[in-house]
């Protein structure tokens, strides 16, 4: 290896570290963004940061003399080895967090990351006694080994999973950013350089791009979402309005909790958040991936139903009315939640603007509310839970 391609490659990676520390000390004191995928993105650049020293320090050790420097090559490129699979497996499973959280450890999904990890990782520890993910020669230079291809194909498979979740999940909110939507562009291009191109050391350069792209994409998105609850805010719900009223094609429910101050008043506060997490995860359960969930404000959300078709605002509603029944019966909570909706199909000829059609659907909440218990129901019973919310076709 010339000194030239010694410092291009010291360079290359010199500026990848100092990006991912960057983006460290930015992530530390990143608040806005959902907690357990802050957690995720930094054990990503973490991961990233220790395959790339791991790399950086395999090129300085290759070919210089001596037992000592041979330990260090081998110990340096497995660890090179042990470390990058992690990166691909990271950024598919913070693909499918953002899109699919609740399918996120899903048997078949686990079952493909933790084999593919294992033969890479088998096959990389076991190298001092096979050779067969790279071999050392008398002058400790490194070269590629029998089953190279063999363990860049299962980390290109990896890499592969998380383009196909994106593009099979691009409408979304996360995946019409653009930064985001093409995160994975940088580590594919960078694999297949190094698999085609003996001595390039481009994959991990391309993953500290994809990183930075998904830090601004995040970023992007954490500018439109609630904080507390992870769907959208209001800001953002009043553009994506605006913009469903010039398509004439949507409808919409507006809902509260019923007798929401009073479980804050008589069970604290913590517990009306945990209620608003709840019954937000409800709603984005029960939408399609097409539909837009967002917090209105205070104990009030929104939901923008991409048709007109007054038989899927239904479905829509009886699916929230079922899961807020199975809450109900199943959560250890001493009260009865229930929502208060108001819905109904758009029609531009009636309503203007999306403005005039939210206080059309806030009043029709408000007329349902007027029917509940004028107090917060204990769980006494559950036969009426869903009755008043029940759609009258």
């Amino acid at each position: 290896m010339t000194l030239t391609t010694l410092i291009s490659i010291i360079s290359i990676h010199f500026y990848s570290l100092t990006i991912l520390t960057l983006i460290t000390i930015n992530l530390r004191k990143c608040v806005e963004m959902d907690n357990h995928l802050l957690r995720m993105l930094y054990h990503l650049v973490q991961v990233t940061m220790v395959a790339i020293s791991a790399d950086l320090l395999s090129w300085v050790l290759d070919g210089r003399s001596g037992n000592l420097m041979r330990f260090f090559v081998f110990a340096t490129n497995i660890m090179y080895y042990f470390f990058v699979p992690l990166t691909a497996i990271l950024s598919y499973m913070i693909v499918v967090y953002m899109t699919e959280h609740e399918k996120m450890f899903s048997h078949g999904r686990l079952a493909y990351c933790i084999t593919a990890y294992a033969a890479v990782v088998l096959i990389a520890a076991t190298d001092p006694l096979t050779g067969f993910a790279f071999t050392v020669d008398a002058a400790n230079r490194y070269h590629r080994g029998q089953l190279f291809l063999v363990m860049f194909l299962l980390i290109f498979s990896l890499m592969l999973l998380t383009v196909i979740h994106i593009y099979s999940h691009r409408s979304e909110h996360l995946f019409d950013l653009l930064a985001a939507q093409l995160f994975w562009l940088p580590p594919v291009v960078g694999a297949v350089g190094q698999i085609l191109i003996p001595g390039a050391n481009l994959m991990l350069a391309g993953v500290t791009i994809a990183i930075l792209l998904l830090y601004i994409g995040l970023q992007t998105k954490s500018n439109r979402l609630d904080y507390l609850t992870g769907v959208h805010n209001r800001r953002y719900l009043d553009d994506f309005i605006n913009f469903k009223v010039r398509q004439n094609a949507f409808s919409a429910i507006i809902m509260d909790i019923d007798h929401y101050k009073l479980i804050n008043d008589n069970y604290g506060h913590h517990i009306g958040d945990e209620v608003l997490i709840t019954v937000a995860s409800i709603l984005k359960v029960s939408t399609r991936q097409y539909d837009c969930v967002a917090r209105y404000g205070g104990d009030e959300f929104v939901i923008v139903i991409n048709s007109h078709d007054r038989d899927v605002l239904y479905t829509v509603i009886s699916r929230i009315n079922y899961q807020i029944f199975q809450l109900n019966n199943s959560s250890g909570y001493p009260f009865i939640l229930s929502l208060s909706m108001g819905y109904d199909v758009f029609n531009a000829e009636s309503y203007k603007t999306g403005k005039d059609f939210v206080k059309h659907i806030d009043a029709l909440m408000y007329a349902n509310k007027q029917k509940k218990p004028r107090q917060l129901e204990l769980k006494t019973k559950l036969d009426d839970t869903i009755r008043h919310n029940e759609p009258t076709h």
